[in-house]
């Protein structure tokens, strides 16, 4: 089983070891194991941490499950403010 120390699973994921720690104690980030005091990310976790939480490209429908609108049909500025409950 190959693992990934904390500097290579940064490299990876494109952030800092900073960020990493941070993620790791507020529980989200990729799922470690530790061996004594070392942190360990093995390659298999960080592989579905990565399917699990990529983005969907441009144009292959919402991520999130919010209606799919035509580029053209944007909702005009006085609705998005009456939708926070300002005036416009």
């Amino acid at each position: 089983m190959t693992t990934y120390n904390e500097e290579g699973t940064a490299r990876l994921l494109s952030c800092s070891r900073a960020l990493l720690r941070k993620m790791r104690r507020e529980g989200r980030g990729p799922r470690f194991t530790r061996v004594g005091r070392l942190v360990r990310y093995p390659e298999v976790w960080l592989v579905e941490y990565l399917e699990n939480n990529a983005s969907q490209a441009l144009g292959a429908g919402p991520a999130t499950g919010a209606p799919n609108r035509p580029q053209g049909d944007k909702p005009s500025p006085a609705r998005l403010l009456n939708r926070r409950g300002e005036t416009p």
